[in-house]
């Protein structure tokens, strides 16, 4: 399935048309029922992989407690922060101490982007979109989401001030920070 669809969480990657130009990737029409055009990533797109996360971890540490004027954030783009702060060790750790394991679906509501992230036992699927049953939600305003991926609010201080809510099941919000925890921002500034 992956060869054929492509890793769903750069996915926004793969509808550029450079990429598909560049060979990474090439179009298809999804199967039943939605029978709609996307993009799939080649082999050389899915090779890219680990090195676009890298760099997804590493805007987290370091460009994220201090945009520049000229930086721009699009929310959509944390499909891929989701997908490169999983910490499949605490996803694990969770599901050793249930006897169902952990099976958990997060919808991101931040701003007019609607994502979600499955989680099932060690593994994590960020996609665009909503999901179709959430366990729990979050919205989010987009300076908020920002100040919060930089560390700069914490998401008990967002939800008290009324800059985000979050509705569904309790534990699993519990469970939510442990998941996907965000790197240390660190200064580029010498």
């Amino acid at each position: 399935m992956a060869s054929e669809y492509g890793q769903a969480w750069w996915a926004a990657l793969a509808s550029s048309v450079a990429c598909s130009r560049e060979g990474l990737a090439r179009k298809i029409t999804l199967p039943p029922p939605a029978r709609t055009p996307a993009c799939a990533l080649t082999p050389a797109g899915e090779e890219l992989g680990p090195a676009i996360l890298e760099l997804a971890r590493w805007s987290l540490k370091w460009a994220m407690g201090e945009r520049r004027g000229t930086e721009v954030f699009h929310p959509g783009w944390a499909v891929l922060g989701l997908r490169a702060c999983f910490d499949p060790a605490a996803a694990a750790a969770t599901a050793a101490a249930t006897a169902t394991g952990l099976r958990a679906v997060y919808e991101f509501r931040v701003d007019d982007e609607v994502f979600h992230a499955r989680i099932d036992d060690g593994t994590v699927e960020a996609v665009h979109g909503p999901a179709q049953y959430p366990d729990a939600t979050v919205t989010i305003g987009e300076e908020a989401f920002l100040r919060l991926t930089g560390q700069g609010l914490t998401f008990t201080e967002a939800i008290e001030t009324g800059e985000a809510s979050a509705d569904g099941d309790e534990e699993a919000l519990r469970r939510l920070r442990g998941l996907f925890p965000p790197p240390l921002p660190h200064s580029r500034k010498p």
